[in-house]
């Protein structure tokens, strides 16, 4: 994360505006997590506390890209359990963008469990134009779950991505993946 006065500036200048867009998110959340009850499935949410954009350009491994998310260790082990025991291979994507950042919520599910994992992120878009530039290329995007300490407990591939990135930076319906809409 920088630490550029532009960028300490920008963030605590919108610091009441985040706070609200956060409390929507999980207010967002916790009403997903509801109806989906209501309805008989197993839902449970989990509120990451800290995420980032990650490009190919940004690690050793060419494969690695997406949203990089940070879950509090004492949620750690319900998450992994879920994942473990759930085939969550469908997934919902609701989002809002406020100042800069996208705020999401995403709803992982397995349909036959009637299973619902919810996470709450957001991510800083002035750091996202490496990432948006890889998922353009690979036309797909993951989002991985991992601890403090860096340990990777869930990978989710999501090959419909646009619901991911904000909107200016999605590529227009039906072009093909390297046609960056930024290029």
């Amino acid at each position: 994360m920088e630490d550029k006065p532009e960028y300490i500036e920008r963030v605590t200048e919108n610091a009441g505006l985040h706070n609200q867009a956060w409390q929507r998110t999980l207010d967002d959340m916790e009403s997903i997590a509801e109806t989906r009850r209501e309805e008989g499935w197993e839902a449970a949410t989990f509120q990451t506390i800290q995420t980032a954009p990650v490009s190919r350009a940004d690690n050793d491994n060419p494969d690695r890209f997406g949203i990089s998310t940070v879950l509090p260790d004492n949620h750690a082990e319900e998450f992994r359990e879920l994942y473990e025991e759930h085939d969550l291979d469908q997934y919902q994507v609701y989002s809002s963008e406020v100042e800069g950042y996208l705020y999401l919520v995403i709803e992982v599910l397995d349909l036959d469990s009637k299973t619902s994992v919810l996470l709450a992120l957001r991510y800083d878009l002035t750091i996202g134009r490496g990432m948006f530039k890889s998922v353009y290329e690979e036309d797909t995007i993951f989002t991985y779950v991992r601890t403090i300490d860096g340990t990777e407990i869930a990978v989710f591939e999501h090959q419909e991505y646009r619901p991911l990135l904000p909107e200016q930076a999605r590529p227009p319906e039906g072009a093909r993946p390297s046609e960056n809409p930024d290029e």
